[in-house]
């Protein structure tokens, strides 16, 4: 019992490390105002590089979960199992992919370190991270079916857009919110222009991430009862229980705190939309009507709680990767003629 959960803790370190390296990028790319570079990209490079830094030690040490896991023997006999694991096994052999990226992804990071080449640099970066989390999906359950196969792109597309969602608010609250903090260093309406952008690629992330999660889940459960009915089906539920309060979380920053930041920033309040509703309307007005203070601190608070919701919900995939899905369970008749 106890290996079992060192060995998913393995799985969710690597899991949170990949999601943070995308997301990360995904802010550089997709988030970061082009006016606010000079300010934010040092401070979200330094974050960058703690993440790769996880993200390189998690490679390691799954290579040796997966061979303890896979040899039954102990750690201190694992010396001339490693190299055969690397050699001999479908793992081994698609893992031997992450310390070549790792390299380039480290040489990358070093040229791009300056405000200016670092959104040119982030593009291969950002694929290179694609890449290692492909890695996940090709020595996962998804493989189960054979390589480049069906479940293996919808886990590798899972994987990627909820890691643009989660990681990009792990990169605010550790890489970005910090400098924000900070009076007249970037001006309101950048403030408010970075705001609108974090949400408008969290909501086309969390709509892709709805449409392969169903697909996944469709392909593992097989049918619908086993939702509820097996240990697998009930963590899942676990895991969107955790989706779907960050959901909510989202929903009242698109409406509410993003809102109130872009009328402080004299873009006016919303004249259409959930946001112009009465209550939100009233709500936002108040907000704005305060000049002295920079209303980031309810945003900054809400996307906090909506980040560790969602590194539950990794948590709870970490989980689900080491247990059988219903699509992997032998049937119940081939079960029956074997215990006769």
């Amino acid at each position: 019992m106890h290996t079992h959960i060192l060995y998913i803790s393995f799985s969710g370190f690597d899991i949170v490390s990949i999601v943070t390296v995308v997301g990360a990028l995904s802010c550089r790319l997709w988030v970061m105002p082009l006016a606010s570079v000079d300010v934010l990209h040092p401070r979200l490079w330094r974050f960058l590089a703690w993440a790769l830094l996880a993200l390189t030690i998690s490679s390691f040490v799954l290579l040796v979960g997966r061979t303890l896991e896979m040899s039954r023997q102990p750690f201190s006999a694992i010396g001339p199992i490693l190299p055969l694991v690397v050699r001999k096994t479908q793992f081994g052999h698609i893992w031997l992919i992450r310390p070549v990226t790792l390299i380039l992804l480290w040489v990358c990071w070093f040229m791009g370190r300056y405000p200016g080449r670092g959104g040119r640099i982030a593009i291969p970066m950002f694929l290179m991270a694609a890449i290692i989390a492909f890695t996940r999906s090709a020595t996962g359950h998804p493989a189960d079916s054979g390589q480049f196969t069906y479940p293996e792109w919808v886990d590798w597309v899972h994987l990627m857009v909820a890691s643009i969602w989660a990681g990009s608010l792990f990169a605010m609250i550790f890489g970005i919110f910090p400098a924000l903090q900070v009076p007249d260093t970037i001006p309101p309406t950048v403030i408010a222009e970075l705001g609108n952008r974090l949400s408008r690629l969290a909501s086309i992330a969390l709509g892709l991430v709805l449409i392969s999660g169903y697909l996944s889940a469709w392909h593992d459960l097989v049918h619908l009862d086993n939702l509820w009915r097996t240990s697998y089906g009930r963590i899942l539920i676990i895991k969107l229980l955790f989706v779907t309060a960050a959901m909510l979380l989202g929903a009242l920053n698109r409406y509410l705190h993003i809102p109130c930041i872009r009328c402080w920033a004299g873009f006016g309040v919303p004249k259409r939309g959930l946001a112009a509703l009465s209550p939100l309307r009233h709500r936002i007005e108040q907000h704005a009507s305060d000049k002295k203070t920079i209303p980031l601190q309810p945003l900054a608070r809400t996307i906090t709680i909506e980040a560790l919701l969602l590194l539950g919900a990794l948590l709870a995939a970490a989980v689900l990767l080491h247990g059988m899905p219903p699509s992997d369970a032998p049937p119940m008749s081939a079960m029956t003629s074997g215990h006769m």
